[in-house]
């Protein structure tokens, strides 16, 4: 690991001099650097020896919290974890992406550098902080005086599932709020971020297109929202953002490679795992699956270029899509505070608890 400390050392000697290039802050940018270098050098295998399951983390953060877990069973045997009381109006259904990070959030982010590299893009569970920030976004929605639950989706990691496993079990899970619950899909909103944009996006297609070995799933009404958080529209790191951004985000080429190449398998790249490749026609007709859409990018991530592209797309076919690109952010920025410590709540969780509170 002396790469590592190499990497750490020289940043914190160049960083105050990066102007208008590199991360937010100090502490960000010298904890980007070295989860770059550590995320270039990793594998598969080790990423996912030093990460929990996403059910063995919502079950600590229930008894750190104090509530009792409500989980239900898919027909395949994955999860969806309730956060809040089930029984309420409104009912966000989620799915996670990448846990690049996480510190002891016992502690004060900037006061301490104990940053430890987690993985993402399909491969790895939800971390504690992750399942935390969901937590609090619903506690807030509900304190703001809104009637919501949040159903938290544990699917199958690559590349023990590949695609199209997880659109199956995002399937399930709506299909199991809407006919077990008994939730109108006018009351569901779906989201994700990065990798969970991805399916969120994926599960929108399906529910415009069926996709040939997926069970269908027919909605009675559109669904409330949609919202995607940095999603992941494109594995190819081609795009200008990727060398433009490649000091002020945290995502190495060489990683995004080996989490796509997981998480495909021997699968071709279609519209349903790669919206970007999709003609203007494919989404047409949208606006009978979703009523509104939220497309959130930050202006410093690699992947900044592809989401413009994906929310133009979007816009197009659908008049009540809003893209945010927040200026010189990195990927999920404001989750990621959450995973750094941060206590101060960032403007972009602010963002969304104001957007989804609008649509509830």
């Amino acid at each position: 690991m002396e790469y590592v400390v190499l990497t750490a050392v020289g940043r914190m000697i160049t960083s105050p001099l990066r102007g208008d290039t590199g991360a937010t802050t100090y502490f960000k940018d010298v904890a980007y650097a070295v989860l770059r270098t550590q995320l270039a050098h990793m594998s598969l295998a080790q990423e996912q020896y030093m990460n929990p399951s996403t059910d063995e983390n919502y079950l600590e953060l229930a008894k750190n919290k104090g509530f009792q877990p409500d989980s239900v069973v898919l027909s395949d045997g994955s999860k969806g974890h309730w956060l809040g009381n089930k029984g309420a109006e409104k009912v966000i259904v989620y799915f996670h992406g990448m846990c690049i990070l996480e510190q002891d959030t016992t502690r004060d982010a900037e006061a301490d550098g104990d940053v430890r590299t987690k993985g993402g893009g399909y491969v790895l569970p939800a971390s504690p902080g992750h399942v935390t920030w969901a937590f609090e976004l619903n506690q807030s929605l509900n304190k703001a005086g809104h009637s919501t639950s949040l159903v938290f989706l544990a699917y199958t990691t690559a590349p023990g599932g590949q695609y199209p496993t997880q659109m199956t079990q995002a399937t399930e899970l709506l299909r199991h709020v809407i006919e077990k619950e008994g939730k109108k899909p006018s009351d569901i909103i779906i989201g994700g971020d990065s990798a969970g944009g991805n399916l969120t996006l994926a599960l929108m297609s399906h529910l415009l297109h069926p996709h040939p070995k997926l069970p269908k799933l027919e909605l009675s009404e559109p669904l409330r929202a949609a919202v995607l958080i940095s999603p992941w529209v494109r594995f190819a790191t081609t795009d200008d953002s990727a060398r433009r951004n490649a000091t002020s985000d945290m995502l190495p080429p060489a990683a995004a490679q080996r989490w796509s190449e997981a998480f495909l398998g021997g699968a071709r790249l279609d519209e349903y795992n790669q919206p970007t490749i999709a003609d203007d026609d494919w989404f047409k007709g949208l606006e009978n699956v979703v009523s509104e859409i939220l497309v959130w990018g930050g202006g410093g991530e690699v992947l900044i270029d592809s989401i413009v592209e994906i929310a133009k797309k979007l816009q197009k076919a659908h008049p009540k899509t809003e893209l945010i690109v927040q200026p010189k952010v990195g990927h999920e920025e404001f989750i990621i505070d959450t995973l750094l410590g941060y206590k101060e709540k960032a403007e972009g969780t602010v963002l969304m608890e104001n957007w989804i509170g609008a649509r509830l």
